[in-house]
């Protein structure tokens, strides 16, 4: 639409430079529309996906938090005397 209103020989008279200008206003158009679909197809495709890592990670730490909390610390301490148990007594598997 530029073109017809910038060009100095521009008439009311001759609908030429209108369809001109309109043919590329929608060449535009549909060279825009082309590639604003897949660029949002693609969008919502990836942030699907990393909402669903997001809940997935969110789950396996709240799991964790439950297993860190049963813990005691004389659960930790008998966690840590078991090596002493396998070395003293022979039936442990060594590393």
């Amino acid at each position: 639409m530029i073109e017809i209103f910038g060009s100095p020989t521009s008439s009311a008279t001759t609908r030429r430079p209108w369809r001109t200008a309109f043919s590329v206003a929608l060449k535009q158009h549909g060279v825009r529309f082309g590639q604003r679909v897949p660029s949002m197809i693609f969008y919502r495709h990836f942030r699907a996906s990393v909402d669903g890592l997001v809940t997935e990670m969110e789950l396996q730490a709240v799991k964790l938090v439950e297993v860190v909390a049963r813990r005691t610390p004389l659960d930790l301490d008998a966690y840590h005397e078991l090596p002493a148990r396998t070395q003293a007594g022979g039936t442990g598997d060594s590393i």
